[in-house]
């Protein structure tokens, strides 16, 4: 009979991995699976747990308490011992939080898993994670050009992960899909991060560092736009150093959407035309980074008050209006460039948008 050291983890919230690092999520044997090699699956999770920790894995959707035939995926369970029958076949105990007084054994899931992570105790704790949301995958490339992403993993101790959420009640999937990659203890230095979309429109980028002591740095957030199959790449500086703070940039010369750590957009004006019968303003993009920004660029408006539209829009990406900065090939550090905007608002609403600047053709 094993058991474990008492620790608590919330598996309900298993998918958002950022969670787990309260605990020292560590998903390094993520994507081990029982219905592809058994034999392996059963030896990693036995041997998870014989070391005392906690370990969550996929399972098939449930409604209601009741398991459904689909292969794991979108139900979480953690699990938190195991002990032998009299002929030595392996059972593992579960706490289930779609079904907590009702399913107690990974039996009930016919010992059909994926390995989703460890809830483990190492001195270092130090993690690079990324994730994106349904639009977008990730590949991640280390300065040694070792590679981690969909259907292959040569960074030591990285993982990539495919992760949804289906509803107890009705078995079905409630969430979309978050595509990560896990860097667990990530040597210092220089990361690439490619970004690729699967559907035209936009998507969102977290970058969430932690020290070597589980101290959280700075949280990287962007929202980015593509065209279905392009790759943006970006470069990240991480080091595990307590009070480090990451930097990320668009590679040099390569498409996609600039960090707002690295330029920044200043909205002002919309002031009234009797003329036009417009709403007149100007955005003004400038370099905030140390390193010169390739154009041509374009400045998208995601998130435009409904019913309100760009009159003097270059033209649209997936619904949404954008203009062309004119005659600026490049943006020096410190430099700025201004672009009028023309909006007509028919009910006089209050105009709200997000400006994406893209380095790149969108069309």
């Amino acid at each position: 009979m094993l058991s474990l050291k008492q620790r608590r983890f919330d598996v309900s919230r298993a998918t958002y991995l950022y969670t787990g690092k309260l605990s020292y999520f560590d998903d390094s044997l993520n994507g081990i699976s029982s219905l592809f090699n058994p034999s392996q699956a059963t030896t990693a999770l036995k041997g998870a747990v014989c070391d005392g920790d906690a370990v969550v894995v996929k399972v098939a959707p449930i409604a209601g308490c009741v398991v459904s035939s689909a292969p794991p995926g979108g139900h979480y369970v953690l699990v938190k011992g195991e002990h032998d029958d009299a002929s030595g076949n392996p059972h593992f105990d579960i706490v289930d939080p779609g079904c907590v007084n009702g399913i107690t054994s990974l039996d009930a899931y016919h010992n059909l898993f994926e390995i989703r992570g460890v809830v483990a105790d190492p001195t270092d704790v130090s993690t690079l994670e990324i994730l994106t949301d349904s639009a977008a995958d990730l590949l991640v490339t280390d300065r040694s050009g070792n590679q981690t992403g969909l259907k292959i993993k040569q960074i030591p101790r990285s993982s990539y992960a495919q992760d949804f959420l289906t509803d107890n009640t009705t078995g079905l999937q409630a969430t979309g899909i978050t595509h990560s990659i896990n860097l667990f203890e990530p040597s210092p230095g220089l990361y690439s991060i490619a970004v690729t979309g699967l559907q035209t429109g936009t998507y969102s980028v977290s970058i969430i560092p932690y020290s070597s002591d589980g101290a959280t740095q700075a949280r990287l957030t962007m929202v980015g736009v593509s065209p279905v199959g392009v790759t943006s790449s970006y470069q990240i500086q991480y080091s595990p150093v307590p009070g480090s703070a990451p930097q990320l940039s668009l590679s040099p010369s390569s498409p996609g959407a600039v960090p707002p750590s690295q330029v920044s957009t200043t909205a002002l004006g919309l002031g009234y035309s009797r003329v036009s019968q417009t709403f007149n303003g100007t955005v003004t993009i400038t370099n905030m980074g140390s390193s010169t920004i390739n154009g041509p660029f374009q400045i998208v408006l995601t998130s435009l008050t409904s019913g309100v539209t760009m009159a003097n829009a270059t033209n649209t990406f997936s619904g949404m209006p954008y203009l062309t900065v004119p005659t600026v090939a490049s943006l020096a550090p410190g430099h700025s460039a201004t672009v009028t905007v023309e909006f007509r608002n028919p009910s006089n609403a209050l105009i709200n948008f997000t400006p994406v600047v893209y380095s790149g053709s969108l069309n």
